[in-house]
């Protein structure tokens, strides 16, 4: 086992950030519906643009009848199972622009995400040797030798759906991008796991080479300026010492010094760690990883911490958000009755149980933890993913699947009511109701002190779990997600659809409410329509694209009514 280094790079000290003190405010259902055709169609991400109205929906699907739209990238399949991406209204599951995007073989996406200008990047992996690639990208070539390997893929898309960067990712052997995020620079990160001794790296990055025959992590920043090989910005490798070890990149962002904040799992003993970091000895079978890394070519000294997250058993890291006060809130899920904090005197059940945690890595060793909360149940339950409220809480919304016997924590003041969520949702897609899991949604109320809030189940039994959420400023949230079982009703929600629901935080003087009436109406509309104009940046320009005009207005409407 290696010996764990000494933090070679300071973090700075997280600032205290100005808190609110409110009560919590719970996300409340207003849609959800299918999205998809009769054939299997699978949604695995989505995001939202300050730029746009709408929010964009990433993919696969096996059918030939997605409901694409014309003038868009591809409005024909291509392959055997291919990605789609589309922007959805926001009023309605309806697209307003989609396509698909594969070559002759298959194709599978992973994530998406939206930068400051509305460009889209959408990444997975390709097995197709004609997948659609751009001139003058990093590598518009395949690489891998046998049939059943694949590429990672980055494609990048303007906001109306067309392709404007493409490129392979990976070497000889199998390649997945499993996350991408961008940085205030639109510079692409990706993160992913590969089994490639050809894997692309750069000089003096932490670890360039793979450790063959396994899967190792890796984290790589993409600069899409078109100019091949330059492209790429930095890579690095991410792993374990043994051929055996197994690693994948769950999560990827920068902080707030440009350094990059890497989350997944692994097996291996002797994972990157640095002396003083939280946990430097591997617990149990699959360990949650989280490093943070300075891309600035050093070799080793890149590495400025590293930790494992776990017990003595499976723990992994799913999803996290970055604070302005850069403490990280992390979800995932665990087997581990020693998980950290967790009362050792518990008999959790078999199976998974949900968690979040609060961290700063701050090479503070046992301090560098803040808060853990579990959840449990007599099945398996995860939380997969989380977004900050668009509010002035900044409070996480957490979304995840439970089973019916999880003790969601919520507060019975302000949560939704179940039966009135079930009769909206059963009107629109008459799903049965069935014992398996479940999704659910909460927020993580950060002030005055950090405690898990209004978590509640959709009472539509047919949803099998979320795996993905987006804020707009408006007050509302999108949520994606699976189904798994097929109601009596055909013109219903289907096995193996995609999903998609709406929600609505209220929020303590609501968006909309200009003249603090404690009502969003007419008066507050004639304010905002008396300011129509360009607007650099102000109260009335909700959908922040410098133009108070009749998008704002339409905007409004959706938080119209009394402020809770």
């Amino acid at each position: 086992m290696s010996t764990p280094r000494v933090l070679p790079c300071l973090l700075a000290v997280a600032l205290t950030p100005t808190v609110f003190a409110q009560p919590a405010y719970c996300p409340r259902l207003d849609w959800l519906d299918r999205i998809g055709t009769e054939e299997d169609d699978a949604i695995v991400a989505v995001a939202s643009s300050p730029l746009r109205p709408g929010l964009v929906l990433v993919g696969t699907t096996v059918s030939e009848e997605f409901p694409t739209t014309l003038g868009t990238f591809a409005p024909l399949p291509f392959g055997v199972e291919d990605v789609v991406v589309g922007e959805l209204h926001v009023f309605e599951p309806r697209f307003a622009w989609a396509t698909y995007l594969g070559g002759s073989d298959s194709e599978r996406a992973t994530d998406v995400a939206i930068n400051a200008a509305g460009r889209i990047a959408v990444v997975g992996v390709t097995r197709s040797r004609d997948f659609p690639t751009t001139v003058a990208s990093f590598d518009p070539s395949y690489n891998s030798d046998e049939e059943t390997s694949g590429d990672a893929f980055l494609s990048i898309f303007d906001p109306d759906g067309r392709l404007l960067y493409s490129t392979y990712l990976g070497g000889r052997d199998v390649d997945v991008a499993t996350t991408v995020a961008w940085d205030s620079s639109g510079r692409v990160l990706i993160g992913g796991t590969t089994r490639s001794a050809s894997f692309p790296t750069t000089a003096g990055a932490y670890e360039e080479t793979t450790a063959f025959g396994s899967r190792d992590a890796f984290a790589l920043i993409i600069d899409p300026a078109g100019k091949h090989a330059d492209d790429l910005v930095y890579s690095t490798i991410l792993r374990g010492s043994d051929a055996a070890d197994d690693e994948v990149v769950s999560q990827i962002a920068t902080d707030h010094e440009g350094f990059l904040l890497v989350t997944g799992q692994t097996d291996a003993v002797d994972f990157p760690r640095t002396r003083d970091a939280f946990d430097i000895v591997a617990g149990g079978e699959l360990d949650g990883f989280l490093v943070r890394i300075e891309p600035a070519g050093n070799g080793a000294a890149d590495l400025c911490y590293g930790t494992y997250l776990g017990g003595r058993k499976n723990d992994r890291v799913h999803d996290f958000v970055v604070g302005t006060d850069q403490v990280l809130t992390i979800v995932g899920d665990t087997e581990s009755r020693d998980f950290p904090w967790r009362d050792l005197r518990s008999h959790p059940p078999p199976g998974t149980d949900g968690f979040v945690i609060r961290f700063h890595p701050g090479g503070r060793g046992p301090q560098d933890l803040h808060y853990v909360e579990i959840i449990e149940g007599d099945e398996n339950e995860t939380l997969t993913a989380l977004a900050f409220a668009p509010d002035r809480s900044r409070d996480p919304i957490i979304v995840g699947s439970a089973s019916r016997s999880a003790a969601l924590p919520s507060d019975a003041r302000t949560a939704p009511d179940d039966e009135d969520d079930h009769a909206a949702v059963q009107q629109s897609t008459g799903a049965q109701r069935v014992t398996e899991g479940r999704g659910i949604i909460g927020r993580l109320v950060l002030s005055p002190n950090s405690r898990l809030d209004c978590f509640a189940p959709v009472q539509l039994d047919a949803v099998s779990g979320f795996v993905d959420l987006a804020t707009k400023i408006d007050g509302t949230l999108f949520v994606v997600g699976a189904t798994s079982v097929a109601p009596e009703d055909a013109t219903s929600i289907e096995p193996g659809d995609g999903l998609v629901a709406r929600y609505f935080i209220s929020v303590p003087g609501c968006v909309g409410d200009f003249n603090d009436d404690r009502n969003v109406d007419r008066a507050d509309l004639v304010l905002m329509l008396e300011q129509q104009g360009p607007c650099a940046a102000c109260v009335f320009d909700l959908d922040r694209d410098g133009i108070v005009g009749l998008r704002d207005a339409s905007l409004l409407t959706t938080v119209w009514g009394a402020c809770r």
